[in-house]
């Protein structure tokens, strides 16, 4: 039997036929105490609890005396990491009775979702279980960690509650305890009923043992680009008073240029880089205190300046003030930039403990997840990754809040040099062993990479070992297949019993390579993709008798490793990794060899799309999922195949303007029909009722700003025609995001 996640050990017997149980629970026994504080868990038990076959009795307990009276616990189980607080025993019996047994109540929740999984009880069995990784996230947002709710699909707030509560009931059945929920800024009434909506849902993840993030500056208040501008909250300025006096240049964001060659430099120093400037830390530190109390959250992604790496650079751009309280240019010391940020991260950490309401305690509830300077990623030589984890050791040891704290970095995959894994070979070496810190894992279907919908970069999960955190931001709301692969290998990152990298990379060159190639899903194992694979097991789990279909539908692939597009906030046709909102607009700058590239590709994006919505279609099922992915690609697959014949058109144009050769009379019927279908389109969609609860516009809302792109562009390219001019006068500058 499949169990996701795998566990860590398993001895048992199951149907040698693989029919369908014989065995099923009409007994449960637990202290009430503990049947109310996992009711969640309990929840998932609704289909076992009253069938006439074979009576069985269910036996769930964190005591141990209880549990001494049918079997003794394996007490040493329970000595292995993270054992204690998620570990658990399953004993089956051949009389039927069955103990769960764990140390903790989030034990006992997860021994509940592994149970559910197994569809036969015969004769005897074992199960013994914790997760290599103590925190284990997907992300819930579209654009990388900034942006745009996924779970918004345009039905109003009800059903936007409901569609949350099923993706918690899934995160608990598969064990995932950290979601990137929502982002970017620490502003509340971000929407009508916002926060009402957020201590509804940070609640129900509480129940569940997960912790709700969301993500904003602590300093250094850079835009989110991907949201186009969009930053909820206050972005304070340096200044000598508050709120008009006069602003004055700190720290910064530490650019080195040139792929290391350049001279390192400096930007944004005014903005709300000061460490001692205490009244703009107060201020900052009110507005998250303020967002914890209306909101619940239960962790916060804490960015500081978007710098990287470490530099001595950065520090010597601090000004006077700072320099009277930190006087030391050493990066390291305590005197220095090491000192001073620790001391920062204690004025912001330290503030935001002990904060209770209700049932929230923000001592017990709440992860603060510190970013920057010196976040790093995989392609920072190794000596600058030394500086980056040698200068966050230094600010570890001058750091006196260190609980529920978890300093954070990037991707940490190889070292270039000595063709070792880093966090073994860097991290181990230097780091706190009475602190954990934590991964975030960006490297494709992020909204920055690429929008893949099945992309298998968890397979690189046991590279991380040494952390007890990863934030896996791959894949969003609408990509449960991809949310279920990534939690077997968060909680089982070597031993999966669908599939486990049998050829190591030896060498940063070798890992590159295979990085790569899976970032562009090129490297696709029989094993998981295959009929009867690992895709199809977890589409039957999730999905039931459409199984079949929407794994078919995940495994879609292009000539060139596309996919199909059923979401239109998208990364290959709307932004291609760039901060412009539509990289290929017609007045902007591709060179010709661009756009005969991209033709082919969206040929292969439209004919995907269009055969993903085909199989749907004839899915005859009232299946939710089904529904809801067809209903999103009754709204791309149109789009997507107007963006390939409006790169056909832009080839064609874009060439008569370089050879300044009269455009083909043909290209403006061509145009105008094209602008005849976005109106129909426009019309259709508007009269579908769609309206979105957040102002990024959800999942099927951006369809609105599609069409606004592809009316605007189209028109603009009949202007070139009927002017002979490539760039008409009145064209208009389309939304660009702005990071500084």
């Amino acid at each position: 039997m499949k169990i996701i996640p795998t566990p860590q050990y398993t001895k048992y017997v199951c149907h040698k036929d693989g029919v369908a149980p014989s065995a099923r629970i009409r007994n449960i026994y637990a202290d009430s105490e503990l049947e109310q504080s996992c009711e969640a868990g309990f929840a998932l038990l609704e289909e076992f609890r009253f069938c006439e076959k074979n009576e069985a009795e269910l036996v769930v307990t964190c005591r141990e005396e209880t549990a001494e009276e049918f079997f003794t616990p394996d007490e040493l189980w329970f000595e292995h990491k993270n054992a204690k607080e998620q570990g658990y025993i399953i004993r089956g019996f051949s009389d039927g009775k069955i103990v769960l047994y764990a140390k903790s109540r989030i034990g006992i929740l997860y021994a509940l979702a592994t149970f559910v999984q197994i569809p036969a009880i015969e004769n005897e069995f074992e199960i013994k279980d914790y997760p290599d990784f103590r925190y284990r996230g997907n992300k819930w947002l579209i654009w990388a960690e900034t942006a745009i709710l996924s779970y918004d699909f345009g039905d109003g707030m009800e059903a936007m509650k409901a569609r949350v509560l099923r993706g918690l009931d899934l995160c608990l059945k598969y064990k995932i305890n950290m979601l990137d929920f929502d982002g970017y800024g620490f502003g509340t009434d971000r929407f009508d009923g916002y926060n009402e909506f957020m201590k509804f849902c940070t609640k129900e993840a509480r129940a569940r043992g997960i912790y709700l993030i969301n993500g904003g500056y602590t300093m250094g208040y850079g835009l989110a680009g991907f949201s186009f501008g969009k930053h909820y909250g206050n972005a304070y300025q340096n200044r000598t008073s508050y709120p008009d006096g006069e602003t004055y240049d700190c720290l910064g964001t530490f650019v080195w240029p040139n792929n290391y060659q350049g001279e390192p430099y400096v930007i944004a120093r005014e903005h709300g880089t000061c460490i001692s400037n205490e009244e703009m830390t107060d201020r900052k530190i009110a507005e998250i205190v303020n967002y914890i109390k209306e909101t619940g959250i239960g962790g916060l992604y804490m960015h500081n300046m978007d710098s990287f790496l470490v530099h001595e650079v950065l520090w010597q751009s601090r000004c006077e003030n700072c320099k009277k309280h930190w006087p030391n240019d050493d990066i390291f010391a305590k005197d220095g930039m090491a000192g001073a940020f620790a001391y920062f991260f204690d004025r912001i950490n330290g503030a935001l403990k002990g904060i209770s309401f209700d049932d929230y305690d923000s001592s017990r509830d709440l992860l603060l997840m510190n970013i920057s300077p010196g976040y790093l990623w995989y392609y920072v030589p190794d000596e600058l990754v030394d500086k980056a984890v040698k200068f966050w050791r230094k600010v570890t040891d001058f750091m006196e809040v260190r609980e529920n704290v978890l300093p954070t970095f990037r991707e940490l995959y190889h070292n270039m040099d000595n063709n070792q894994e880093r966090i073994p070979d860097v991290l181990a070496k230097q780091w706190r062993d009475d602190m954990d810190f934590a991964i975030v894992n960006f490297n494709g279907s992020d909204g920055y990479h690429s929008d893949k919908l099945f992309f298998i970069s968890s397979i690189f999960n046991y590279m991380f070992r040494g952390s007890q955190a990863i934030l896996t931001c791959n894949g969003h709301f609408l990509q449960e297949p991809l949310a279920v692969f990534n939690a077997e290998y968060l909680w089982n990152c070597e031993n999966s019993a669908f599939y486990n990298l049998k050829d190591r990379p030896k060498d940063y060159e070798s890992f590159l390579k295979l990085y790569f190639e899976c970032q562009r899903t090129e490297f696709r194992p029989e094993e998981i993709y295959a009929d009867g694979g690992m895709l199809d097991v977890i589409c039957e789990k999730l999905y039931g008798a459409s199984g079949k279909t929407m794994a078919n539908m995940f495994r879609l692939c292009g000539k060139n490793y596309e996919c199909p597009i059923p979401y239109l906030c998208n990364y290959e046709i709307q932004t291609n990794g760039s901060r412009t909102l539509l990289p290929y607009r017609w007045d902007g700058d591709l060179k010709a060899e661009e756009i005969e590239k991209l033709i082919p590709s969206f040929a292969e994006m439209a004919r995907l799309t269009k055969e993903a919505k085909e199989l749907l279609d004839a899915e005859k099922t009232d299946n939710y999922d089904i529904i809801s992915y067809r209903k999103m690609l009754s709204v791309s697959a149109p789009v997507v195949a107007l963006w390939h014949q409006y790169l056909t058109i832009y080839a064609a144009l874009d060439s008569a303007f370089r050879d300044e050769k009269e455009p083909d009379e043909s290209l403006l019927l061509f145009i105008d029909e094209c602008i005849a279908e976005t109106a129909k389109l426009k019309e259709w969609y508007h009269a579908q009722g769609f309206e979105s609860v957040e102002p990024m516009k959800g999942t099927l809302c951006k369809a609105e700003e599609m069409y606004q792109l592809l009316d605007y562009n189209l028109n603009l390219m009949k202007k070139s025609i009927l002017t002979s001019k490539r760039i008409p006068d009145d064209r208009e500058i389309l939304t660009e995001g702005v990071w500084w």
